[in-house]
């Protein structure tokens, strides 16, 4: 099985962002990045290896017909018997210019070594050093906590400066709120060239309400990856095809939940744009199978009504229909599994696209494609154990509708029905 890396940034330079520092930690100067200078400390061989690690990331569910991400979590234990990883102990090794460096918003890496090569599971910040003697002064541990960078960008809130950004597209307009809040160039993963036109932003909001409101205004996925780098990518660049299998044929589960119910079938959308009028999508067909469920907001950013009746109808076109949906399920991996079945799961990130596969109880095959929407994963010393969760992935033909800014270009879109 991969060995398990915990490493803490205890020094910075070129310009590295460590957070509520009062040198390192402006978000309107700095910048984070690996190799922008930090200096990462190994702590793995304090770790209470019983205690294990915990990555959570990504969502719980789906807000609506919308993927939201959630901040990422992380946790794991040390041993501080030694007063080590105390931060208020002045005399410890994690101490400079008599400060200690064992403070919130320390940078965090969580790595796996499989048969030589480092896979990256986590980026993020301490959240608390929580130092506690759980049973007599002989023994005393650091509860340790982590956020990834979508909590950096939710709390970034710098407050209104004047209208810009006018006709700028999605990835123009996240590129601008991360240069707002002074987020590295090198640490991002922002689509470029979509086509969309957005009305203009005073930059009011908090980085991650802004980045969010404006994929939702083009039904694009907005998530950190397991770099800390946030990511866009718009609705056209989805993944269309698998590029992992679970279940028959694939990496072998459990626990995999099944569900065919309303909560994510809309067949009334009512979508406005700020200072616009209501664009009304809706299926007749899907209303009387399912009675009218309708979806509604009014604060899209795009520019013109077209957007936003384009939105409206490739929202319906994915979300009308009632379909069995793979919720999620734990794939299992030992120290037999091979090698590339693990590799696999080491570099699973948000969004990627899979197939799963099963024989029901009474000889049924049932196969279905999602996209992975959460990730947790639970590291002790004898099994590396993840969970799954899975969004309905998009219709892989996607919707053509003549004269839409979205969905009506000829060289990049594809002929399909409602």
């Amino acid at each position: 099985m991969p060995t398990a890396l915990v490493q803490i940034g205890t020094a910075v330079g070129s310009g590295s962002l460590i957070l509520d520092d009062a040198a390192e930690g402006l978000l309107d100067t700095a910048v984070l990045g690996d190799a922008l200078g930090y200096v990462w400390a190994d702590i793995t061989a304090h770790l209470r290896a019983a205690d294990g690690i915990s990555i959570n990331r990504g969502s719980t569910r789906n807000q609506g017909p919308y993927f939201r991400y959630e901040a990422g979590r992380a946790s794991f234990v040390v041993d501080n018997r030694d007063g080590l990883f105390d931060p208020f102990n002045l005399a410890g090794t994690y101490v400079a210019g008599g400060k200690s460096l064992l403070r919130p918003g320390l940078p965090v890496r969580i790595q796996a070594d499989y048969e030589g090569t480092i896979f990256t599971l986590f980026v993020g910040f301490v959240d608390a050093w929580d130092v506690s003697f759980p049973a007599n002064a002989f023994d005393s541990i650091v509860d340790v906590t982590a956020y990834d960078s979508a909590g950096v960008f939710a709390a970034a809130d710098q407050g209104a400066a004047g209208e810009q950004g006018a006709g700028e597209n999605a990835g123009e307009r996240i590129n601008r709120v991360l240069d707002n809040i002074g987020w590295d160039e090198g640490l991002r993963n922002i689509e470029a060239g979509t086509t969309d036109a957005l009305q203009p932003t005073t930059l009011a909001q908090p980085a991650w309400t802004e980045m969010l409101l404006t994929a939702d205004s083009v039904n694009g996925y907005l998530f950190v990856d397991r770099f800390g780098a946030p990511t866009f990518q718009s609705r056209s660049n989805f993944p269309r095809t698998p590029t992992q299998f679970f279940g028959t044929g694939g990496n072998p589960i459990r626990n995999l939940k099944i569900s065919s119910d309303a909560d994510q079938v809309f067949n009334v959308i009512k979508f406005a744009r700020t200072g616009g009028s209501v664009q009304v999508a809706q299926d007749a067909v899907s209303q009387a199978e399912n009675r009218v469920r309708g979806y509604a907001r009014s604060d899209l950013i795009v520019n013109s009504e077209d957007q936003v009746s384009g939105s409206a109808n490739y929202v319906l076109s994915q979300h009308k229909d009632l379909v069995l949906r793979v919720e999620g399920f734990d794939p299992v991996l030992s120290d037999t599994s091979a090698a590339a079945l693990w590799a696999d799961m080491l570099r699973l990130d948000m969004l990627s696209r899979h197939s799963s596969s099963f024989i029901t109880t009474d000889g049924r095959a049932i196969v279905d494609e999602g996209l992975v929407r959460g990730l947790a994963l639970k590291i002790t010393p004898f099994d590396w154990r993840w969970t799954i969760s899975s969004a309905q992935a998009p219709d892989p033909l996607g919707s053509f509708t003549l004269d839409s800014v979205f969905d009506g270009i000829l060289d990049t879109g594809v002929l399909a029905a409602f």
